[in-house]
């Protein structure tokens, strides 16, 4: 029984230490598999950018290429840049900073809404001599910028997204300041009007030929050159100043009071250390609420990510008061804090009238989008012949030179191409013909696979600004749309980082990253290989999509502790992406197409789910979902929109082709065609596309794309094929006859592929066309226009009064025999339906 025993104790330690080992090795494969992980340095070759300013200052690291405030840093041109309300920017002769509120300069017009930038007032150095600039300090929320002189004197510019202050710090003994106004000045209003105490005669420019005392005189008259002087002093700390123009501005000067000298429209101040607020004054209400809160200042601001759709915006504030602090939300704030009416004000941006927050913490919920998914919430209606389209673009696949392909076609064209192949397989996928999509699979891969090793020297990693550009980018500003000086960095890797998801869920992590190192299947690779893709797929989500809670690690990823910002360009305060990067731009940052933003992070998520990295996923999707979110505001113009933007611009469009700091456009860079507006805030139609295009806005949109589109014309078959799977959300059935007009001749051929959209392949659009569901119906007596949608391939399509579905006409048996178009495929069976009840095309 003893030995019995023993044995007994022995083989259940060798279970436990074998179920450790095992757990162990587990562990250590998920730990492997994270993206973002310590030790993972961009493989790509180091590079330093020389376009950097002195006005970066040497504190600001990581250098956030996509922040609001980098018209400031700029050195090719002086521009604004847009604080909301407020714009600032460096005066010309760089003698301080020029402040304007330019709403009250607005140009309104059927293609665009501009907020024009001008100096309302300035303010600088009174040194008489040369200033300097430079950024301080940055965070999400806040920025400091300096002018300093010489002689330590500075000037401090505390800049505050959503602030109705324009907030400046002054440092330096007796610290000489001048403020102008453009407009002039007409009237300064303050709680003491004192009279001139200085009697001599140099103090007076009428009298400064005389010596000693004229105003008076010692005998206690005032001679007639005292007249002459128009200069006034006001002493206080709460100033009204009205301009000629007829608007009213706000003064603060804190903690003490101040003294001013007017004179010629200009206001100069003796000034020790504090703070100067300048506030424009909209209304008569808003003068006592900027009364009352004008002494809490936001000094630092902070986001924190709570989940997948629940985000916190907080500012420290420095205050010498008991009162809370003032801050102005934007109408998708307004929405995510449910503010009523009553916290609307009169001040105005781009993005429509703001409403008024108390208080140091916003909690923001934004619609909660489903956990990241690689297919379409309902399966293909029409499986079999989604399968018969899917082999034959397979079919047409051919080897290429993938190298060569991507160096013409660039990063842009390149990724949309690998998302063609990777939607194809995904469509391959979804109706279980699992050999075809592991061979499309590997065609994406191959594709993506030159990004993604640094021998082909296409990407680089910049020390300058720690992110990763392509090579041709950074030789030459213009190409690859500028992605060498930060544009457009998330719809390039976006396209990329989706592709290779896909690539990852088709074919498995181990066959995966072999193809996307570019090794055949039968060739060996080493674990050194795999952590280089790894390493640079990590470095690609990093560049756009790194997140606050890696900030405590995140440096150990990169050389020198260079490091990318946290979500290069997404602007936490607008709620969605800017596509600027490093130019400057006259009406501050702006996106064009907030659905490849959207996507991009979708794309992070979706790599993060097939990777295990359940933090990174969470992330990801509230990336998307503010996205989201904000394009249901600023891009999607609906009926009840009209009190957001202006009603001359929103009864002319459906869609804000580009969405500005300072302006809104309803065309795109490289065309005034509708449709191009409405589809390239389309493309690309993924999973997410349920989510992000709303029957509301498409309604509508479909209307103006058909009228843009009703043209025979080669140039815009893409963007007919594009307006398929727009028109598909509304009326599905004539999508899909239309696809198939696409696809087959009238005697049931195969045709050739005809021109589609570079992220575009039959299989997948007909894939897209046959999930989509019927519901929700077209609204009563509404007349819409679907390009292309009939038994015509680009026949105009229009449907009057209750809408009434493009009906299948079934045959009364379900044998493919009994069905001419079945049974001239070949096929044999049941067709129509199918013993799973599936209707297939050919029933028709």
């Amino acid at each position: 029984k003893m030995r019995t025993s023993r044995i007994f104790v022995f083989l259940c330690c060798v279970v436990l230490i074998s179920l450790s080992l095992l757990l162990y090795s587990n562990k250590k494969a998920q730990e492997d598999l994270r993206i973002l992980r310590p030790g993972l340095s961009p493989p790509f070759q180091h590079v330093s950018n020389d376009k950097l300013s002195p006005k970066w200052g040497k504190s600001i690291r990581p250098r956030p290429t996509g922040a609001w405030w980098t018209n400031l840093v700029l050195d090719e041109k002086i521009t604004a840049s847009r604080q909301t309300p407020y714009s600032i920017q460096i005066s010309t002769n760089e003698e301080g900073f020029e402040i304007g509120y330019d709403a009250n300069r607005r140009v309104v017009s059927e293609l665009a809404v501009v907020d024009n930038f001008a100096a309302d007032i300035k303010i600088g150095l009174d040194t008489g001599k040369k200033t300097s600039f430079r950024m301080l300090r940055s965070d999400a929320l806040t920025a400091t910028m300096i002018q300093e002189s010489e002689k330590r004197y500075r000037l401090a510019a505390i800049m505050a997204r959503g602030s109705p202050y324009m907030t400046f710090e002054v440092s330096g003994k007796a610290c000489n300041l001048k403020l102008s106004w453009t407009a002039g000045i007409a009237k300064v209003e303050t709680e003491t009007k004192e009279e001139k105490v200085d009697p001599s005669c140099s103090a007076h420019p009428g009298c400064a030929a005389l010596l000693g005392l004229c105003c008076p005189t010692s005998a206690g008259d005032a001679l007639d050159c005292c007249f002459q002087d128009t200069r006034q002093t006001y002493h206080g700390h709460t100033f009204k100043i009205i301009g000629k123009d007829g608007n009213s501005w706000r003064l603060y000067t804190l903690p003490h009071n101040a003294t001013l000298s007017l004179h010629d429209d200009q206001i100069r101040i003796t000034y020790h250390q504090g703070i100067l607020r300048l506030a424009y004054l909209p209304d008569k209400i808003s003068q006592q609420l900027l009364d009352t809160h004008a002494q809490v200042i936001p000094i630092s601001g902070k986001v924190t990510a709570l989940s997948d759709s629940e985000y916190i915006l907080s500012w420290q504030t420095y205050q010498n008061s008991n009162n809370m602090l003032l801050m102005l939300a934007l109408p998708h704030h307004a929405a995510a804090l449910r503010l009523g009416k009553q916290n609307l004000t009169a001040w105005q941006c781009i993005k429509g009238r703001m409403s008024a927050v108390i208080g140091t913490e916003w909690h923001l919920h934004v619609p909660k989008l489903p956990s990241a998914k690689f297919h379409y919430a309902s399966a293909s209606r029409d499986p079999a012949t989604v399968e018969l389209v899917v082999h034959t673009d397979i079919d047409a696949l051919s080897t290429i030179d993938e190298v060569a392909l991507a160096r013409t076609a660039g990063i842009y064209s390149s990724g949309k191409r690998a998302t063609r192949l990777a939607g194809l397989a995904l469509a391959a996928d979804a109706v279980h013909s699992h050999d075809a999509a592991r061979t499309a699979a590997l065609a994406a891969a191959r594709a993506v696979s030159p990004w993604l090793d640094p021998k082909t020297k296409l990407l680089a990693f910049d020390l300058t600004y720690g992110g990763i550009c392509t090579l041709a980018g950074l030789q030459d500003v213009n190409a690859d749309f500028g992605n060498g000086n930060y544009n457009d960095h998330h719809y390039h890797y976006g396209y990329l980082l989706y592709a290779s998801a896909i690539v990852l869920n088709i074919l498995g992590p181990d066959r995966g990253f072999k193809a996307l190192a570019g090794k055949d299947e039968s060739v060996p690779i080493s674990h050194k290989e795999i952590h280089r893709v790894q390493a640079a797929l990590a470095a690609l989500i990093a560049d756009i999509a790194a997140p606050f809670s890696a900030e405590s690690w995140w440096i150990n990823l990169f050389p020198s502790k260079i490091f990318p910002p946290v979500a290069r360009h997404k602007d936490f305060y607008d709620g969605h992406s800017y596509a600027s990067g490093l130019f400057p731009m006259e009406d501050g940052k702006s996106q064009e197409s907030v659905s490849e933003a959207a996507h991009c992070y979708y794309a992070v998520a979706l790599l993060a789910s097939v990777l295990n990295d359940n933090a990174l996923q969470e992330w990801a999707m509230l990336l998307a979902a503010t996205e989201i979110h904000a394009a249901r505001f600023y891009w999607h113009i609906h009926d009840t929109a009209t009190d957001i933007y202006p009603e001359q611009f929103t009864d002319a469009n459906s869609i804000v082709a580009v969405v500005g700091a300072g302006d809104l456009s309803a065309h795109v860079w490289f065309g005034a065609n509708p449709a191009f507006a409405h589809l390239v805030n389309a493309l690309p139609f993924t999973p997410l596309t349920e989510h992000l295009l709303l029957a509301p806005y498409v309604f509508r949109a479909v209307e103006q794309v058909g009228k843009a589109l009703n043209s025979k014309t080669n140039e815009l078959a893409t963007w007919r094929s594009l307006d398929i799977q727009l028109a598909a959300i509304v009326d599905p059935d004539a999508a899909m006859h239309t696809v198939l007009s696409l696809a087959f001749t009238d005697d049931d051929q195969l045709r050739n592929a005809p021109p589609l959209d570079t992220t575009q392949s039959l299989g997948s659009l007909l894939y897209w066309v046959t999930t989509r569901p019927y519901d929700p119906p077209v609204a009563q007596n509404e007349k819409m226009y679907h390009g292309g949608l009939s038994s015509n391939m680009w026949a105009h399509h229009e449907k009057k009064n209750m809408t009434t579905k493009v009906q299948y006409n079934y045959a009364s048996t379900s044998s493919c025999a009994e069905h001419p178009k079945c049974r001239n495929l070949g096929m044999t069976g049941d067709c129509c339906p199918t013993k799973a009840g599936v209707q297939l095309w050919c029933c028709v």
